[in-house]
Formats: C-alpha cells, structure tokens, sequence
C-alpha cells in the first residue's frame, strides 16, 4: 500500500520537510488540532493494517514516491500462486490459519496471507473482508474495550462496543428514529484460531426527544468472554440492515493468569452509576450500585469519573486486611496531576477480593490530551504491591 500524500502539516501553514508528531499536537489548547492529526493518521493506520494482515509492504510519510512505486513493482512482479483443497471438516464462520514454508529458507523470507475465515452461505464476501481488514470499514465507527475480571474461580472479560450517538445510522420510522443493529465479533488465539464468536442483534426506537438526547451520548452493547488465560485479538462487526452501512474494528488483549498472589483486575472509567438489586452479584456490580462503563478512553472533563476495579489475594490478619490503595492521575510526560490514597478497608470485601467504584476523580481543571490512570495496590500484611492503568481522554462530546 502506498500513501501519495506525502508528509501533512498539522498546523496550518506549517512545514512539512520531517514528519509532524501527532503527541505534540496533544498538547495544544486547541482540540481541533488534535482532530486532525487523528483524522490524518487514520488513513494512514488502515493502509498499515491492510498490509500487515495481506504480509505486504506501506509506505507513508514520504514525498519522494520513485522509490517506493520500484519497490512495489518489484514485489508484484514476481510471485508464486499456491493453492490447495481444504479438508472436508471446514466450519462455518471459522478462521483457519495458512503458513507458507520454505525448506530452505536462507536468505529468503516468505509474505503470504495468514489465512482464511470459512463460510458456507453465499452473499458474505463483504463481511468475510470486514473480519479480515476492519481498518478499512468505519461507515459506522465504534471503539472497542476490553477488562478482565476473576469471578466463581475463572475469568471473565467485559467487553463494550461504542458508538456515538452522532454517528448512528438512524432513519426515519413513523413519529420517531430506528436502527436495526447487528453486532457480531470473533476472537482468535496468537495462531489465529477462532476460540469464541458471537451475534448480538438490537432494536433501537427513538422518539424526537430520545433523538435529540442521543445524538449528544453514546451507544453502547456489552458483552462478557470466557476464555482461559493468553493473548487473544479480537475482530468486531456492527452492520445496520436498513441503510447497508458497515463498522469493523480490531483490538488485542489479554487474559491474566492470576496464581494467588496480590493481583488486579483490569481498569473500568465510568460516568455513570446506577442504582441496582443488592442481589446482583458479578463484575460492574457493587452493593446495591451498577457501574455502566464507557465504551473508550474520552470521558467528559465536566462530569466525574469513575474508576472500577477489583483486587484479588489480599492476605488477611486478626483484624482483616490490611493495606493501602494509591490512585494516580498523569500526564503524557509522567507528571502526577493528581493522587489520593485510601485504606483497603474503605471499598467493600467479599472475602479476599476488595471492590471500588468510589474513587472519583474531577477533570475540570485539565485541558484537552492524552493521560493515564494507575492504580497501585499495597498490601501491608504480605508486603506484596500491585498495579494497573488505563488510558483517560478529557474531550468535550
């Protein structure tokens, strides 16, 4: 894949004789600035992704396009076309990986697609290209997050899809809106091996109130993962039937393997807490509170925000445990804006885990860009320490 752009200014009127950095650009009052650097990067990042899952070759940033137009000529004028018939066991909506070998490899070395998601029905040609390059589909753009939680001895993963509400494909259905949503998404190991998949469908009816109200918020569909600990990278779907449009994304993550030592959960960012049945039980559920994630890292500066998590193994004296938890706001250079230390004994403790949705942190004095949240946990009794963060985006919406 080739970008003719060039190298792009992001500040007008600037140069373009080096790459721009886009971090710098984060650090500038005005958040238009930062749109557009994202807005140039995102095309250049799908261009990345296409011939990274294909094993081909991008060129970006350049001014001077001879020696990559060569480069590309070169590489497409001499090929070998292998092919082969597949075992008759082929499953439907299963991504079975390809490995191209060579017996000598020296100083060769082979790029080759890594494989193949197998479908039976015809007509899935343009959601088989979603799945495989979701880079390229963003008619409907959502980000995707993942967290992990231990619960009844294995883990579960919350995943959240989000939507803004500004880019849903609403239409026109007798006094108010309708989109009919389908969610789906496969999950593959580091051999590219589908090891979960899912489809969620969804009716979405707005009155002209409700319309209004939603274009300002976010859409957001949750779902939760069993899966045993490792690496794993997951691929999304969100198609509305109506108007034909399409979003695809792609995210990796992991699933700790948690040996009874102190350990973290994953981070949750919320804005809102809901009143729910002291009964429920499981992640995102606290006393008689129900804690909605947000679906990325932009949180809104002039409401509070929440930070979620769980802690496992706290060793238990006479009294209970004992131990202290350390919240950290930073910027992109490191430096804390913000810390606040509380006692374990102040979240609430089923057993040897400790659960938080009480750590609120005020964002109204910080401009626009990038930070992180840690959270780090010290337990006095066992001497051990452990942490975790998270991304965090003030950005008005």
């Amino acid at each position: 894949t080739l970008d003719p752009s060039g190298l792009t200014a992001l500040l007008p009127g600037g140069g373009v004789s080096e790459k721009s950095s886009f971090y710098q650009m984060l650090n500038l009052p005005d958040r238009r600035l930062a749109r557009n650097s994202r807005s140039l990067s995102e095309p250049i990042d799908s261009l990345v992704m296409l011939s990274k899952q294909t094993n081909g070759l991008a060129f970006y940033h350049r001014n001077e396009l001879l020696e990559p137009l060569q480069a590309i000529l070169e590489h497409n004028s001499k090929f070998y076309l292998l092919g082969y018939e597949p075992a008759a066991d082929r499953k439907d909506g299963k991504f079975y990986p390809v490995k191209v070998r060579l017996r000598r490899a020296g100083k060769f070395r082979v790029l080759a697609e890594r494989g193949y998601l197998y479908r039976q029905e015809e007509g899935r040609g343009r959601l088989d290209y979603a799945l495989a390059f979701p880079g390229l589909f963003r008619q409907i753009p959502f980000e995707a997050r993942t967290a992990s939680f231990r619960q009844a001895g294995s883990e579960v993963t919350s995943l959240s899809l989000e939507i803004p509400g500004s880019e849903m494909p609403l239409a026109r259905w007798q006094d108010g809106y309708r989109a009919s949503l389908a969610v789906s998404g496969v999950v593959l190991d580091p051999q590219g091996k589908a090891v979960e998949q899912f489809s969620l469908p969804f009716e979405v009816f707005l009155d002209e109130q409700q319309y209004r109200d939603f274009r300002e918020r976010s859409f957001i569909v949750y779902h939760e993962l069993r899966l045993p600990p490792g690496r794993y990278e997951l691929r999304a779907l969100i198609g509305e039937s109506a108007s034909d449009q399409l979003g695809a994304a792609l995210t990796e993550f992991e699933v700790p393997s948690r040996d009874g030592s102190l350990s973290l959960s994953g981070l949750v960012l919320s804005q809102d807490i809901r009143s729910s049945s002291p009964d429920r039980k499981g992640p995102m559920f606290v006393g008689a509170h129900r804690v909605v994630p947000e679906g990325d890292s932009r949180v809104r500066p002039a409401d509070p925000v929440y930070v979620y998590f769980q802690i496992y193994n706290l060793a238990g004296g006479e009294s209970g445990p004992s131990g202290r938890v350390h919240l950290r706001l930073q910027d992109r250079e490191g430096k804390v804006r913000y810390s606040r230390s509380l006692p374990v004994t102040r979240f609430n403790l089923p057993g040897a885990v400790a659960v938080s949705h009480e750590l609120p942190l005020e964002l109204l004095h910080l401009s626009a860009g990038d930070y992180s949240v840690e959270v780090e946990v010290e337990d006095e009794i066992s001497g051990q320490r452990a942490e975790a963060r998270i991304a965090l985006r003030p950005e008005d919406r």
